[in-house]
């Protein structure tokens, strides 16, 4: 058997150890590869730009905070409060509100869009002193349009307003993440304040830019 020339068995050797970076690098690629196109479809997927979905059902309900439910209802004889529902809108004991959605469009990925909704609710005050002086006093408002673009806000329409419909509440959607699919929107607990409008309507002890309830969506297409 031929012997192998010593030279030539060293530059043999010495090219089989430099092949072997080579290869670990092919196959750390090959490796890469299928986790760099998940991540790939996974950025497309969170880029998404949703479905525009147009609202036919589903509810929209103004849930008061107990502390503004407290200046909302009750109280005695003599100085009192009551908050009631305007069909088709129902209410809790609780201070929460719940209205029909009767139209707009959501998108199902970033919530924006608008909900309009049906019913309303009566605000009725009164005070009376010994049978000498009585005085009984009420707002309504009805047909809630939230809008949840640049500016979430949430109107009414009011008869003590004049344009009768203006914005009452002024909604925080930052932190809110809409739920969504080709068919439906939800949108939980949207923190809602009082516009300047929104204080006058309520009146009692609220302050600009306190919470006084939350909102929450729940539309069908």
């Amino acid at each position: 058997m031929s012997k192998l020339n010593p030279i030539r068995a060293r530059h043999l050797a010495l090219a089989s150890l430099c092949a072997l970076p080579v290869a670990s690098t092919a196959a750390m690629a090959l490796t890469a590869a299928p986790a760099a196109a998940r991540a790939h479809v996974a950025a497309k997927r969170k880029k998404s730009k949703g479905f525009t979905v147009k609202l036919k059902s589903g509810t929209l309900t103004i849930a008061f905070s107990s502390a503004a439910w407290s200046s909302l209802s009750g109280g005695s004889a003599v100085v009192g409060t009551a908050t009631t529902p305007t069909a088709p809108a129902t209410s809790t004991p609780t201070g929460s509100f719940s209205f029909p959605i009767s139209g707009g469009t959501l998108n199902s990925a970033s919530g924006k869009g608008t909900v309009s909704a049906k019913g309303g609710f009566t605000i009725a005050r009164h005070l009376s002193v010994g049978g000498l002086f009585e005085s009984n006093s009420s707002v309504s408002a009805e047909n809630p349009s939230a809008s949840l673009n640049t500016s979430p806000t949430m109107a009414l329409t009011s008869a003590n307003f004049k344009p009768s419909t203006i914005a009452l509440f002024k909604l925080s959607t930052t932190h809110v993440k809409a739920i969504g699919s080709k068919h439906a929107v939800t949108l939980n607990r949207i923190p809602a304040s009082l516009t300047p409008a929104g204080l006058q309507f309520f009146g009692g002890t609220f302050k600009a830019g306190e919470t006084v309830a939350t909102v929450t969506i729940a539309a069908k297409g």
